[in-house]
């Protein structure tokens, strides 16, 4: 650095002097620069540096300095007075004579350089910001992580209107069980073929369940209705009122989500389905105890258990509904009681004897089956009797 000052001043020296382009001699240009000192020249040249160079220039050989290592040493002196106490942290220079010249390192820190310090500061700033954004960018990451599994995991709301579209298991409606839902049998789908409504109560897979379902009627429509395990596949419909009644299903027996369907039966001689968007239907599903009858049970293999002295209660809610129980106590002779106030129904069992209500003494053997099923079964119109539960209770003989 002091070999830098000292070059720096000795060019500004010379190059801001008059013009001596036509100067004859060195000892005419020494002359010129004796004359005519830096500082006057370039006046934040500090005095004592003018000082020096004005001793380097001078004419006479002798008021030089003797030795490169004396002029070094006086630079130094110099740049330490002028700028090592404008900055307390900086060091000296060294310096060291190599092949005969003065060799001068450069001082690292200066007035004019950002100190190790300053720059370590800055270095650590940065690294403080990085990591600062890193962090923000994790929590940002971590929170919509968190919000997407939240917005995944939240179940979706139920409703208690009908919302289109709602034509198929994958459009359902979800809907809770004991809360009546309102719909509308609309805009059809094509000339012939009519709207329908998809509802799904989503209860898990693996829990069994029983349930009703009902649906009321529209004045101008002839509603059917339909309930079916989850994927929409299996269960039962029913359509046995006409125009302005309602249909039910009842004591299903479901494991896992049910899909409720509502739609339109067109009649033997209606051309075109019809659209009602002014009166709303009610569709509900109730969930019902596990004691008791449980559709479906019309086959031997679905037939549901009878024990002594335990009341089975149940509906015959179609015309070709058929209940089937299945005898598990031991053989012998009972008195068998059969109630059905209101509905129409006989009863069986495998000797093929039909037999109505009331109180009937036969023999049973472990496993034999008993069959109900509606008096009415090739008759039309309203069903009478839908809505009322039979009875069934097997009593020890007299």
């Amino acid at each position: 650095m002091p070999a830098e000052i000292a070059n720096t001043a000795v060019f500004v020296a010379s190059s801001r002097m008059p013009s001596v382009a036509h100067a004859a001699s060195l000892s005419r240009i020494a002359s010129r620069v004796s004359s005519c000192p830096i500082a006057s020249i370039n006046r934040p040249i500090p005095p004592a540096v003018d000082q020096v160079c004005r001793k380097a220039l001078a004419r006479d050989p002798s008021a030089r300095w003797h030795t490169a290592a004396e002029l070094g040493a006086a630079i130094e002196e110099i740049y330490s007075e002028t700028v090592h106490d404008t900055n307390p942290g900086s060091r000296s220079g060294s310096r060291g004579l190599a092949g005969g010249r003065l060799v001068l390192e450069r001082d690292d820190p200066s007035d004019l350089r950002l100190r190790r310090s300053d720059i370590d500061a800055f270095e650590r700033s940065l690294r403080r910001r990085r990591v600062i954004l890193l962090g923000i960018t994790a929590a940002i990451a971590t929170g919509a992580i968190v919000a997407a599994a939240v917005l995944l995991s939240r179940e979706i709301p139920t409703l208690r209107e009908e919302r289109e579209p709602n034509d198929d298991v994958s459009q359902a409606n979800r809907i809770a069980p004991g809360t009546p839902v309102l719909g509308y049998l609309g805009k059809r789908h094509s000339a012939t073929e009519p709207d329908r409504d998809v509802y799904l109560v989503q209860w898990p897979a693996g829990s069994r369940r029983v349930v009703t379902v009902t649906v009321s009627g529209l004045p101008n429509i002839d509603i059917n209705l339909s309930v079916n395990d989850g994927d929409g596949l299996h269960g039962a419909t029913v359509d046995e009122t006409g125009v302005g009644a309602g249909e039910a299903l009842h004591r299903r027996e479901i494991d896992g989500p049910i899909v409720v369907t509502v739609g339109e039966s067109l009649g033997r001689d209606q051309k075109l389905p019809i659209e009602n968007v002014s009166d709303a239907y009610k569709v509900t599903v109730t969930e019902e105890k596990l004691v008791g009858e449980t559709e479906p049970n019309t086959s031997d293999a679905d037939a549901n258990p009878l024990e002594l002295t335990q009341e089975l209660r149940g509906y015959l809610d179609a015309r070709i509904d058929v209940d089937q129980l299945r005898w598990t106590g031991a053989d012998g002779d009972y008195n068998v009681i059969v109630r059905a106030d209101g509905v129409p129904l006989t009863w069986r069992l495998a000797d093929g004897k039909l037999r109505t209500p009331g109180s009937a003494k036969v023999s049973l053997k472990r496993g034999d089956l008993i069959r109900l099923e509606r008096a009415d079964r090739v008759g039309s119109g309203t069903l009478p009797g839908r809505d009322v539960m039979w009875s069934i209770v097997v009593m020890p003989g007299q």
